[in-house]
This record gives structure tokens, sequence and C-alpha cells, in this order.
């Protein structure tokens, strides 16, 4: 039996979520591989990771979607963290570009051409 969780989000939109914790969109630890395309993230709050917090074996794509205007004191729009982490953007409108993703503790990110950082 797998205990990998492979959700797949298209054209959805994650607004106004709140948490005092970790990812205040998605949070994705344990082996889940998110997919998310065409989607928008806009105006979620959390502690780390406004938008996505990826974190234990999370492997997650966003591809063709918009993050903006999310806060948290750590990971303005996404954070991976932990060996086995890691967040591939593709094609996506991010603010802060790259720049508003944290990676640590072995986490990864890559940042694929044809991301933009335009309002």
């Amino acid at each position: 039996m797998s205990t990998n969780i492979r959700p797949t989000f298209t054209n959805c939109l994650f607004s106004g979520n709140t948490t005092l914790g970790y990812g205040g969109a998605i949070f994705a630890t344990l082996s889940a591989s998110p997919t998310i395309t065409n989607s928008t993230f806009w105006g979620n709050n959390a502690n780390r990771g406004g938008a996505l917090f990826c974190t234990t074996g999370c492997q997650a794509t966003i591809q063709n979607s918009i993050l903006w205007g999310d806060t948290a004191s750590d990971g303005l729009e996404i954070v991976s963290s932990r060996s086995g982490s890691s967040v591939v953007v593709i094609r996506s409108d991010v603010q802060g570009g790259e720049a508003a993703v944290v990676t640590e503790e072995g986490g990864t990110l890559n940042w694929n051409a044809g991301n933009l950082d335009i309002d």
C-alpha cells in the first residue's frame, strides 16, 4: 500500500485563508505530491508559507498559477523545508519572485524559466 498522496488542484481559488501555523492555503507533508495548475492564491496568511508550506518528503508542482498578496512571517509565498521536500514552479506569476520562496534544512526549489513577478 502506497502512502504517497497526489492531490490535483486545477482552476482553484485559494483566498482569505488564515492559520497561526504553516501554509496559509496548503500544508503538504509526509510524501504528499500536490499538483496545482491554473490556480490563484491571494490574500492567505500564515506564520510560515503564506500560500504553501511543503515539508518532509513533499513534492509540490505549481504551474500556470498566480501567487499574490499572501503574507507570512517567513516565506512570503512558499516554504520548502526538510530533506526530501521540493517545490517546482513553472510559468507562474509569484509576487516577490524567487525571493518569496524560502528553502531550508535540505528543502529545494526548481524555479523554471517563464516565471513572472508582475502585477
